[in-house]
């Protein structure tokens, strides 16, 4: 899989309608916040607009994540690598010199380049009434093109066992213990896995070890502007998966527990009008027919579903607004969630 792009996730915006003004009407944003209490925080905004125990625990779940450290790391931006303290610490000093350093702070640990983690609530509100589970606990969860991890510090803490996968080179250096676990977090543990899913054999054998899944989700990464666009792209933003839409697919069914759900939630912002250019995160819809879904024996629960005046409502609560968000025109969402009948 051969993912060229800047930003999976960049967009990583969700929004707000009435009932959101309405829930911030009262709301002192302390500016003090960070770290997990800024996670807590936005978790308590955002609890007014969901029902359902699962969800409702993922929220009040934020409150028990460890406080995360700060993490030095250096970038040589001529070979374009992320290096870690140690191996920076062992180079000469010409080379070393020439080596960027980036501390990220407890709030990055969280929301670095892909935005809240707790916009990922929605895809689980998606799937909890399909999955028949009411709790956390024994759960199997996999999140393909996770980008920060705070989501599955939170499921894994519930009691889950969560697989996180992506491609962003910076990732195992910002979440190392992750990276060469799996960790225990309360009564679950957590993997992150680097690498290409499903191409690379070693990645797919770790990732099957770790299932099969109840849940699979993917936001903002399975794009259609992505991995199959109607219209010319940039070819070094996107991604290519090097198989077909059916071939993926029949990845996702195998990683999946009969019963289980796969749910793809994407949030965009406004497309160009032809004959301009596409901006491939803009299009978020499901990158391949329905057809080639139900080919394979999913049960299709919706597809390239309109979520877009949640979204609004989501984001709004969690202070996209106030980043620059223009969340009236610019800012749309979809979901599509499969099923894998059970037996």
């Amino acid at each position: 899989m051969n993912w060229n792009t800047l930003a999976i996730g960049v967009s990583v915006g969700v929004t707000i309608g009435a009932g959101g003004a309405a829930l911030l009407a009262g709301d002192t944003r302390e500016a003090v916040a960070e770290g997990v209490a800024k996670l807590t925080r936005d978790a308590k905004l955002l609890a007014p607009l969901y029902a359902g125990p699962l969800v409702d625990a993922f929220l009040e779940g934020a409150d028990d994540v460890p406080e995360p450290e700060e993490v030095t790391v250096y970038l040589d931006r001529e070979k374009r690598e992320w290096i870690n303290a140690a191996d920076a610490s062992a180079l000469d000093d010409e080379a070393r010199d020439a080596l960027e350093e980036r501390t990220f702070t407890a709030d990055q640990h969280f929301e670095y380049r892909y935005g809240s983690p707790l916009a990922w609530t929605r895809a689980l509100d998606f799937a909890e009434d399909h999955m028949g589970a009411e709790s956390f606990k024994g759960m199997r969860v996999c999140d393909f093109g996770y980008g920060n991890i705070g989501h599955l510090e939170i499921s894994a803490t519930l009691g889950a066992q969560v697989t996180g996968v992506d491609v962003d080179a910076l990732l195992p250096h910002l979440y190392k213990e992750a990276h060469e676990g799996p960790v225990e977090l309360g009564g679950g543990n957590l993997l992150c896995v680097n690498g290409r899913w499903p191409n690379d054999t070693e990645i797919v054998e770790r990732v099957r070890t770790r299932g099969p899944f109840h849940l699979f989700t993917s936001k903002n990464t399975l794009k259609k502007g992505y991995v199959n666009p109607d219209r010319p792209r940039d070819p070094d933003i996107g991604i290519d998966l090097e198989m077909s839409g059916e071939e993926f697919l029949r990845h996702v069914w195998d990683s999946l527990e009969p019963g289980g759900v796969f749910v793809v939630y994407n949030i965009s912002p406004a497309q160009r009008p032809e004959p301009e250019p596409i901006i491939p995160w803009a299009d978020g819809r499901f990158p391949w027919a329905r057809e080639v879904a139900e080919q394979i024996g999913f049960e299709v629960i919706a597809f390239d579903e309109d979520d877009t005046e949640f979204a609004r409502t989501q984001g709004e609560a969690l202070g996209w607004r106030e980043m620059g968000m223009d969340l009236e025109t610019d800012t749309f969402a979809m979901a599509t969630v499969l099923r894998r009948p059970a037996d």
